[in-house]
């Protein structure tokens, strides 16, 4: 976030306390930000997002935790952006596109995209 500077000895403090104050008042939108967010509930929010894993039954039938990086509707299509959690830590991990191909009441179903 830049730097908001109110001077002693500007004109307009009131207009520019209402900026500073909404500006921070914002959703934190990590897309068009960088770094971490002004208010500790945003960063709360994003620590929360962070800790979305969800899990999903291998090809062998083998539970694997994934955590969710983001989760997209494009098209009428979703989509879940994930990475498995236990190689996280690792530099050479990659992440993994999803395409949700069934619903239902117990279930979704997800095939590799790309």
């Amino acid at each position: 976030m830049p730097p908001l500077p109110l001077t002693a000895k500007s004109s307009n403090k009131d207009g520019a306390w209402a900026f500073i104050e909404n500006y921070l008042n914002q959703p934190f939108d990590n897309l068009y930000s960088y770094g971490l967010p002004a208010r500790k509930s945003a960063l709360d929010d994003m620590v929360d997002k962070a800790m979305n894993v969800t899990y999903m039954t291998d090809e062998n039938g083998d539970a694997v935790e994934f955590s969710i990086i983001d989760n997209v509707a494009c098209g009428g299509e979703r989509y879940l952006l994930v990475v498995e959690t236990e190689l996280m830590d690792d530099d050479e991990t990659d992440a993994i596109i999803l395409k949700e191909v069934s619903i239902n009441t117990d279930d979704v179903t997800y095939r590799f995209f790309g």
